[in-house]
């Protein structure tokens, strides 16, 4: 004879029951898992993972941003508007006004 295993899997909660059908014995069991959420009486907390999150996603788009500045730096060294050598290029930067740039593309 074959045995039975039932589960019910929840949110934050695992029962099981065990059917033993040579001596008909019936075993159970259940775990109860402390919510993911902050407790609050009034409404639904937030997320405990929350902070850690927030900082991941932070340095994600960081992370992007700086990819596209270095890629974009990339082409225009490549089609010739920007210099390739860093002291030509720092030079480029601290001795240039964007607000003069700015008023002789308007």
């Amino acid at each position: 004879m074959a045995n039975i295993l039932g589960l019910d899997i929840g949110s934050n909660s695992v029962g099981s029951s065990w059917f033993d059908m040579a001596g008909g014995v019936l075993s159970t069991a259940t775990s109860v898992f402390p919510a993911g959420v902050e407790e609050s009486d009034d409404k639904r907390g937030d997320p405990k993972n929350l902070k850690r999150r927030m900082a991941r996603q932070s340095r994600v788009t960081l992370d992007h941003r700086s990819a596209r500045k270095r890629q974009l730096r990339l082409k225009l060294i490549e089609m010739g508007l920007l210099p390739g050598e860093f002291s030509a290029f720092q030079k480029l930067l601290n001795e240039t006004d964007p607000w003069n740039l700015r008023r002789k593309g308007l």
